[in-house]
């Protein structure tokens, strides 16, 4: 018997139909990668934002930031249970100085750290109150408060400080 006749390759694809690309609507529009905010270090550079700027350090020492703390009427504290990346004392001032506050005070014999920083040119100030609490197993409970005159930035300084501490 005669060998049988080899198989027809299969059709090509059939040609996608974009109506965007054949209206011309795509001419010119390429498509690249956004940089992933997973990526390690991500946020090593980012300093926080209100109003659209960066908050600036509020070079102030530990007495002024007393007379301040009580002129601020908005608080927003947050706590986090527990933390393997901000789990010392030293690595939580590191964090609120890569946000932009100026380190005012590190309290080694209470685990309790202060900074400070203003925003809108001066025209808002906000204070923060970190304390650690080792826990074992290399964790450690970060309790923050964050004061400002300003209830925006209290609110979103709060919630940014909870995000990088997590």
């Amino acid at each position: 018997p005669p060998a049988p006749e080899p198989a027809a390759p299969p059709p090509p694809p059939a040609a996608r139909i974009d109506p965007f690309a054949d209206a011309g609507l795509l001419d010119g529009v390429t498509q690249t990668s956004l940089p992933s905010f997973s990526a390690p270090n991500a946020f090593d550079s980012a300093k926080f934002e209100f109003g659209g700027s960066p908050i600036t350090p509020l070079a102030i020492n530990t007495p002024q930031f007393g007379e301040h703390w009580g002129s601020c009427p908005s608080t927003h504290p947050l706590s986090i249970a527990s933390s393997s990346s901000v789990n010392t004392l030293s690595k939580f001032m590191a964090l609120c100085e890569k946000a932009g506050l100026h380190k005012v005070e590190e309290i080694m014999a209470t685990n309790e750290g202060i900074a400070a920083c203003m925003a809108g040119g001066g025209s808002a100030v906000a204070l923060v109150h970190g304390k650690i609490s080792p826990l074992p197993g290399g964790t450690s409970r970060v309790d923050v408060t964050v004061k400002s005159t300003d209830p925006g930035l209290s609110q979103g300084l709060s919630l940014y400080l909870q995000n990088m501490i997590r």
